[in-house]
């Protein structure tokens, strides 16, 4: 793999691929080894062995949170982020299907979160292939689809999780079967995989318009005790609703269910680390 010549790493990768994916010492061990770092140095070249060698980062990275903590410690997320911001429609396309797959990896969502949504919704939205000046317009149109994208709360970005941001008890309304308002909610997490997924949807599939959201409401009650916070109850306001949410049917044919989305523990482990990755 530190060969700069593609023939040596084109022979070097599919018997590292096999050794990922099939022993998980092996995972340790190639972790261990230095190889991640000459990894993604492959995949940005952008070469005929970089897909060989994301696939590979990929494996390294499934549930092995020092794997996943050595890509983001060697720039595998700015890579992709870079590459996402090349004006080439193949660069962009390549850097999507890699954020397609590191997303499945928690430890790396804040930190794709971060650095790459931004220019996700630029591409999501892009008019560039309209312009009869547009390069490469018939390839860029593949990204050229622009949907309405409805969002549930996400988490850390509403007045739930602004609450517990400032610690101490969180007040909330309490209705008259005893329990609190229950709302849909979108994950950071979620969220990357929603855009990636729209981002590659092919045009006869595209939605005009989509909800963002987990499959079900979330008790903010639960919510409240997944962050260890106590609840301060008051009566709920007479015209108060209880229970808001949003139909997923289209983004679930398009992305299967965003369960994240839709358990308390999990938006609280997303709002923690993407307030690490902010750090």
């Amino acid at each position: 793999l530190r060969s700069q010549n593609t023939h040596v790493q084109r022979a070097a990768l599919p018997m590292l691929r096999l050794l990922v994916i099939f022993d998980e010492q092996g995972r340790d061990l190639i972790g261990k080894s230095g190889a991640i770092e000459h990894l993604i140095r492959i995949f940005a070249s952008q070469t005929e062995n970089s897909r060989d060698a994301l696939n590979t980062l990929t494996f390294l990275a499934a549930d092995h949170d020092d794997n996943a903590g050595k890509i983001l410690e060697y720039g595998g997320v700015e890579v992709v982020a870079e590459l996402l911001a090349r004006p080439s429609p193949d660069a962009q396309i390549e850097a999507l299907n890699a954020l397609r797959a590191l997303t499945s990896t928690p430890r790396i969502v804040g930190a794709v979160q971060q650095r790459t949504v931004r220019t996700i919704v630029q591409i999501v939205n892009v008019n560039a292939p309209h312009s009869a000046a547009a390069p490469d317009a018939a390839k860029s149109a593949e990204l050229a689809n622009t949907a309405l994208a409805v969002l549930a709360n996400v988490a850390g970005a509403d007045s739930l999780f602004a609450s517990l941001d400032r610690g101490g008890p969180v007040t909330l309304d309490q209705f008259a079967d005893d329990h609190g308002p229950q709302r849909s909610y979108l994950a950071p997490q979620d969220f990357a995989r929603a855009l990636i997924d729209l981002s590659t949807c092919p045009d006869r599939y595209f939605p005009p318009v989509v909800n963002l959201a987990g499959p079900r409401p979330v008790a903010m009650e639960a919510i409240v005790r997944a962050a260890e916070r106590q609840v301060i109850w008051q009566p709920a306001p007479d015209n108060a609703l209880q229970c808001v949410s949003l139909d997923t049917g289209r983004i679930t044919r398009l992305s299967g269910e965003l369960v994240a989305s839709s358990d308390a523990g999990s938006l609280v482990a997303n709002w923690r680390d993407w307030g690490e990755t902010r750090q």
